[in-house]
């Protein structure tokens, strides 16, 4: 099964080479998170180093931050750069872009 997906990675970062190393990151996501996290979770955008990833609620941000480090690996290989270099977890009611901030 490592093996597969060693293969699936490789195939991935031949298709993501091709692509600007932020939107690379953002699709690369599911193939670093697996299909569950995926499925709950939204990469939104990556700006200097750090990737914010929607969560659905507190519980699933607090359980993802211990597999940040892991996460951030295995994107940085998919992608074949250092880009990520943290990643926050932002609450599906929290602004996901400066445009949905207001200012007073």
């Amino acid at each position: 099964m490592q093996r597969v997906r060693s293969g699936l990675h490789k195939i991935a970062a031949d298709v993501l080479s091709k692509l600007p190393v932020h939107e690379a990151v953002i699709a690369a996501w599911p193939l670093a998170c697996g299909a569950s996290v995926a499925k709950r979770t939204k990469a939104l955008d990556l700006s200097a180093g750090k990737l914010r990833v929607q969560v659905p609620d507190a519980g699933w941000r607090g359980q993802l931050s211990d597999f940040s480090a892991q996460y951030a690996s295995t994107l940085n290989a998919i992608v074949r750069n250092r880009a990520v270099e943290k990643i926050e977890y932002v609450l599906k009611s929290e602004p996901t872009s400066a445009s949905e901030l207001k200012s007073f």
